[in-house]
């Protein structure tokens, strides 16, 4: 670098180039300098037989580029396992994307012969009647690709490479996998225009292929051949240009509003764990409890997907319910403290008034006097109790799950239960999706009486082309059998393809 400096200057009195990208070393995860010798050394092709060349240029690229690269196994795991998530989702339009019996343009894309002109007076408007159909969640998703896109570009423009590798692996795991894929495979299995959920992913997928053809292309390559090249013109998708940042499809509130939603989905989780209730199992009621303006918006516009994502029936927005405040003390941080006196100090917490301890620990001085002992806002934990709710705290306020389950929400986790089990059977015999099914479920008299009305449900569900609930167990010649521990119920599930 400094040599091609220097005699640039010296012979040509200029310096031979604008910008330069230098790399650092490839070491070990010590930092130390592989070597045979020293037996750190890892070969290449030991790396590419167990991963493949995409997930170790995918590993690499993610790290920063002038930065000396460690070398990790774990991390190059990690990368392969969020490509993978592309091999699941090719899987998933072939299975489900239909293409349109004649040409229309692509929601979030304009054609390659639209002009400036036309582009600036799209954006200038609404959205046209077309895409009114679309979900809140299929506009939230366009919005995150074309923010995408635009950091992209501009972290290549600036060599930021690892930075264009980092957020499209984010937009994969988090974006696409953790967050979309979910709330489209219920709106698919539900019957809500599930076509419109394959157009937005099949324009969201080719673009983001388009994003990682630089860095992963044999994937790239594989998907496109696998899967868009029926549906496209060109023979290779490094034939197609660099993608479009389309403005008008960017709604920076929508995206802060999902991301604000995210936070109570979590709390809500969490929220569940803490009672003991399956994320599976329906649950009629949750209560956003904030004081926040945006955050009430944002739990009321995005209602339906809350109730998606978190698997209930209801969803209220308050600024405040009733509640009791109750402590505890936090031992880890009294021992330091305390010592030998910590257990003390703990019991003096706990005989403490939880109104007046918080209110002194928020005052000015920050501490208060309990008994003998001066306690710090750390050594103790506050939470605010709602009966026959179980609650967990986000950002923005506190989310609230109901936890009574009646029977007819009791009926519903018992039928996913079931439907689950059979799924895993299928799994285990190697049928595909469109291979149908006869079960019988034989179970315990309590137990059927929840589910037998429910028949129909499961059956669709699991593609069950004869499906029977039954106390007793029915004779299915060659079928594959299996018990089940079902919470407090024993079940025998009998399938055979059909």
């Amino acid at each position: 670098m400094y040599w091609l400096l220097g005699s640039g200057v010296v012979l040509n009195n200029e310096i031979p180039y604008k910008s330069l990208l230098m790399h650092g070393f490839f070491v070990d995860e010590n930092g130390e300098k592989m070597s045979k010798s020293l037996g750190n050394f890892v070969p290449l092709e030991e790396i590419l037989d167990k991963y493949g060349a995409d997930t170790f240029r995918m590993w690499c690229l993610s790290s920063t580029v002038w930065d000396d690269l460690k070398f990790n196994w774990d991390e190059i795991k990690e990368a392969n396992r969020a490509l993978s998530i592309l091999s699941n989702l090719e899987s998933f339009m072939q299975r489900f994307y239909v293409a349109p019996e004649k040409e229309e343009k692509e929601i979030g894309r304009r054609s390659e012969k639209e002009s400036d002109d036309e582009k600036k007076n799209a954006g200038a408007k609404a959205r046209d009647e077309k895409e009114t159909k679309y979900g809140i969640e299929d506009l939230w998703l366009l919005s995150r690709l074309n923010t995408l896109i635009e950091e992209c570009t501009r972290h290549f423009d600036e060599y930021e490479t690892h930075m264009v590798a980092r957020k499209c692996r984010q937009f994969i795991v988090e974006d696409l996998s953790r967050f979309y894929l979910k709330v489209a495979k219920k709106r698919i299995a539900a019957g809500e225009n599930p076509e419109t959920v394959s157009k937005v992913l099949f324009v969201v997928l080719f673009d983001v292929l388009r994003l990682m053809t630089p860095i992963t292309p044999f994937i790239a390559e594989s998907f496109y051949q696998e899967f868009y090249a029926k549906h496209k013109e060109k023979e290779s998708i490094s034939l197609f240009s660099w993608p479009r940042f389309e403005p008008k499809y960017v709604d920076p509130l929508l995206e802060n509003q999902m991301e604000i939603v995210n936070e109570m989905v979590t709390a809500l989780s969490n929220a569940r764990q803490s009672a003991k209730i399956k994320l599976r199992w329906p649950v009629e009621e949750v209560i956003v409890v904030t004081k926040s303006t945006d955050a009430a918006a944002a739990a009321r516009r995005l209602s339906g997907t809350i109730k998606i994502l978190a698997n209930v029936k209801n969803v209220k927005v308050e600024e405040k319910i009733a509640s009791t405040l109750t402590l505890k003390p936090v031992h880890s941080k009294l021992g330091p403290v305390f010592k030998k006196d910590a257990k003390k100090a703990a019991d003096a917490i706990e005989k403490a008034d939880p109104v007046k301890l918080k209110k002194e620990l928020e005052g000015e001085k920050k501490k208060a006097k309990v008994e003998e002992f001066e306690i710090t806002p750390e050594m103790v934990a506050f939470d605010e109790v709602t009966e026959g709710y179980a609650g967990a705290q986000f950002s923005a306020g506190t989310a609230y799950v109901k936890t009574a389950i009646n029977e007819a929400l009791l009926s519903e986790a018992m039928a996913r239960e079931v439907s689950r089990r059979i799924q895993m059977m299928r799994k285990e015999m190697g049928l595909v999706e469109k291979d149908l099914i006869e079960v019988n479920v034989s179970c315990e008299k309590e137990l059927l009486a929840l589910i037998e009305k429910r028949e129909g449900e499961i059956a669709s569900e699991v593609k069950a082309g004869k499906l029977k609930v039954s106390e007793k167990p029915m004779e299915i010649k060659q079928a594959h059998e299996k018990d089940w521990e079902i919470e407090e119920y024993t079940v025998k599930i009998r399938i055979k393809k059909i």
